[in-house]
């Protein structure tokens, strides 16, 4: 999901964690890409973790984990994004919506 604030533009991710122990690699460079001009939008932090990490994940097997990643804002003409994650190979296509956080 993307939400539009004042001040940035955020990304909501969730992940079934598959595991009991699990390591999860908080990537340094997310990336939006606007689907009709390629402008990219460099993330500026994920909420509550360190970039360029490893997280070990122990105890969550069967639950969701919640990341908050946070970009720059988009303007208002940018309709569609898509999430990219270069060192991960992750991709995922957004409708950026007009909503506030």
């Amino acid at each position: 999901q993307v939400f539009r604030g004042k001040n940035c533009t955020y990304v909501v991710e969730h992940f079934h964690i598959v595991y009991n122990f699990h390591w999860f690699y908080i990537s340094p460079s997310s990336k939006l890409v606007d689907t009709k001009t390629n402008d990219q939008y460099v993330k500026r932090y994920t909420e509550h973790f360190h970039s360029n990490n490893y997280v070990w994940i122990h105890g969550m097997e069967g639950k969701v984990i919640r990341l908050i990643v946070v970009f720059p804002p988009l303007p208002k003409n940018v309709t569609a994004v898509i999430f990219t994650d270069p060192p991960c190979s992750i991709s995922f296509a957004f409708h950026a919506a007009n909503t506030e956080r």
